[in-house]
């Protein structure tokens, strides 16, 4: 509603005025959906996106994967755009049922306050019956309570008058203001809808990448062994990288961990491990080795980052240090 009638309103025609605002609403959803699967994804690693350098373009073709990466995600993704019209349609359905039980509940309101009943005949009064007059003090409490409860008889006909004739008066600023609150319904749940379906697709991939099914491509990084304490000598491969000269920062518990299975080995069909890149940028190598099979869904891969003659480990925990 909101685009074109303005436009209507304001009496300007612009030509594929609704063309524009449907791919203006394209663009900002595509790129919504691109940054949260790249931040779920990522974040499965224990990386922030926002510190990560990747290009505007990877944001706006990430959704095609979102939505349309294999035939079972597409018949998701035609079931959620379904469902998301149904409930787009039952929300505005809900609002508009909402408003009109308001408007009837105010009527009412404002027909018992305002009764269009003829006086009735004054009754004769029985003096036999008719108890004694109230003193005067309880006279005047009384006709306090009474002029009190005029006013606020009268000042509640006003609010409800004013209620009720606003719609008459402010007809084409209520079209507009319900149009708009009808528009960020339906928004609103389509964002709900992209957010779910971004993000678990995003820890999705992320999970299957960090298995031994992943699509990341597997790694060996040489480099002298006095840039770097990890890894084992080319000639042998028992020996391990010299640490002498390196010092440390953090948990010793994950160096540990890391360097005891710091090359790759597919020995074991059941229990393979494989080193991967995860990622390239400015100069840093995010290299990780896959999680076993049997992994709990809450599990996350150590990632260790290398630069030059640095190295940095990322884990979502320490370690637990040994008790004796």
């Amino acid at each position: 509603m909101s685009l074109n009638k303005l436009v209507t309103i304001f009496g300007t025609e612009i030509p594929f005025v609704r063309l524009v605002s449907i791919l203006s609403l394209l663009g900002v959803g595509l790129f919504f959906v691109g940054w949260v699967y790249r931040w779920a994804y990522f974040a499965f690693f224990n990386l922030e996106i926002n510190t990560i350098n990747l290009s505007l373009q990877s944001f706006f073709f990430s959704p095609i994967q979102v939505f349309f990466g294999d035939i079972p995600r597409t018949f998701i993704t035609i079931f959620s755009l379904i469902l998301t019209a149904i409930g787009v349609y039952l929300l505005v359905w809900l609002y508009n049922l909402f408003t009109t039980l308001i408007t009837k509940i105010a009527k009412f309101l404002y027909r018992k306050l305002n009764p269009n009943q003829p006086n009735a005949p004054p009754q004769t009064q029985n003096i036999i019956n008719q108890p004694a007059a109230p003193p005067q003090k309880q006279k005047k409490v009384l006709k306090f309570l009474i002029n009190v409860l005029k006013f606020l008889k009268s000042l509640a006909k006003k609010i409800l008058r004013s209620l009720l004739s606003f719609g008459k008066t402010r007809h084409e600023s209520l079209q507009i203001l319900q149009g708009l609150l009808e528009e960020i319904i339906s928004l609103s749940l389509v964002i709900l809808v992209f957010y779910w379906l971004a993000r678990t697709q995003g820890i999705n991939d992320a999970r299957r990448d960090a298995s031994t099914a992943s699509t990341l491509p597997a790694i060996s990084f040489i480099t002298k062994e006095t840039q770097l304490p990890l890894g084992g000598k080319l000639d042998d491969d028992l020996a391990v990288a010299p640490v002498k000269g390196f010092i440390i920062i953090g948990d010793r518990g994950m160096f540990q961990s890391i360097q005891s299975n710091d090359r790759t080995d597919n020995n074991d069909p059941e229990n393979p491990r494989i080193w991967r890149l995860l990622l390239k940028q400015d100069g840093w190598l995010y290299l990780f080795y896959n999680l076993p099979p049997n992994a709990p869904p809450e599990q996350r891969p150590l990632v260790v980052a290398l630069k030059e003659n640095q190295m940095l480990i990322l884990s979502p925990e320490p370690t637990r240090q040994k008790t004796n």
